[in-house]
């Protein structure tokens, strides 16, 4: 199969963790569906019509952010992760190390806070992850919503996402 549609959806949450304004910890569990566009696939003896995917993904990340001028940042991180897959009748499982660089460009205006940012993060087994996103946080609402652009290269296939969501305090 050398092309094919599929729609991913699923949950994905956070928690991240400041110390002294440059460590900090981000750690996220997801849990999400693919729905292919495959006719048939024939894996291990059995044809499967259009498989579905069940999968989860828990990491954690430590960085150290530095100010580099006005609002602008660079922080390095490192972290470990593991994810598992469910396709068809197979469980696959994966540990894995990655690093990475984020950059980004803070300002507030009114209450609201903007964020804009790119990262490349590398994982140690398969390939690299790019991304470009912002963000938007009303401090007074405790409400904000952001969106992000994504390319990932992993195991020579190249695939690209988009992602939009909102987040809360309390």
């Amino acid at each position: 199969v050398d092309d094919y549609d599929a729609n991913i959806y699923g949950i994905n949450l956070g928690l991240n963790y400041s110390h002294d304004e440059n460590w900090f910890v981000m750690a996220n569990v997801r849990v999400n569906k693919m729905d292919t566009d495959l006719d048939s696939v024939l894996y291990n003896g059995h044809f499967y019509s259009n498989p579905s995917v069940i999968g989860g993904l828990a990491k954690i990340d430590l960085a150290y952010q530095v100010g580099l001028f006005d609002n602008a940042w660079i922080a390095a991180m490192i972290g470990v992760g593991t994810e598992i897959y469910k396709v068809a009748d197979s469980n696959i499982t994966d540990a894995f190390v990655r690093t990475g660089v984020v950059a980004g460009y803070n300002f507030d205006m009114m209450g609201i806070d903007y964020n804009y940012y790119g990262k490349i993060e590398s994982t140690a087994d398969y390939g690299y992850v790019v991304s470009v996103g912002m963000g938007f946080w009303s401090r007074y609402d405790g409400a904000g919503v952001f969106a992000e652009l994504t390319t990932i290269h992993a195991f020579d296939i190249d695939a690209y996402k988009v992602s939009v969501g909102a987040k809360f305090w309390f």
